[in-house]
């Protein structure tokens, strides 16, 4: 929403708001005059409610103030305007099933716009890198989350949490189910017996 002030206008002043040569229609631009009696002039306001597209960026909005009685021509104020791309952040992979100290890349992309902040959850808590070395990644130069040496309790469903400082977007979960490969069997019992005799053993 776009909001322009014009003041101290007799007779009324006249407004308009366009994006470089193209003015906008009253469909999405309101304009409202007030008559102060203290001070004998007019007031107007403008207000644009207006979505822009990339095409827009760069370019540059105006509000025009026309008043044929004292003006040879309009008043005019500008702003530019800069429009970044919706941000999105995708989950390539929902399903990792690493093996106990194997290192495990849970993938996170920006599919558009900016990421300024990366946070992941596992279980709906917050991961906190800072207290396990394990961990790195989740930056927004480098959103996917690394897992050095999986445990067992890295077993969870996680989420990619992506903000460029005005909307946050998340993946879908992503679910890590960590393996354990059992360890090297042990067989334990006599070697060397008499024939007739019971033996137990046990692995």
């Amino acid at each position: 929403t776009w909001t322009c002030t014009s003041i101290g206008g007799f007779p009324l002043q006249t407004m308009s708001m366009r994006i470089n040569n193209q003015v906008f229609a009253s469909n999405v631009l309101s304009i409202n005059s007030q008559y102060d009696s203290n001070t004998r002039s007019y007031r107007v306001v403008g207000t644009l409610n207006w979505a822009p597209n990339m095409g827009n960026n760069g370019q540059t909005m105006y509000c025009d103030v026309a008043h044929p009685e004292t003006l040879t021509s309009p008043q005019t104020v500008s702003l530019p305007l800069t429009v970044r791309s919706p941000l999105a952040v995708n989950a390539p992979q929902n399903l990792y099933e690493p093996t106990t100290g194997q290192t495990v890349i849970l993938e996170c992309r920006i599919t558009a716009g900016t990421a300024t902040g990366i946070t992941w959850y596992k279980n709906g808590q917050m991961v906190n890198k800072a207290s396990d070395f394990r961990l790195s990644g989740a930056l927004a130069s480098s959103p996917s989350l690394t897992i050095s040496n999986v445990r067992l309790t890295d077993t969870g469903n996680y989420i990619c949490s992506a903000t460029d400082g005005s909307v946050t977007r998340n993946t879908s979960t992503i679910t890590v189910t960590a393996k354990a490969t059992p360890t090297q069997p042990t067989l334990t019992g006599p070697s060397a017996l008499t024939a007739g005799t019971p033996g137990t053993w046990t692995c």
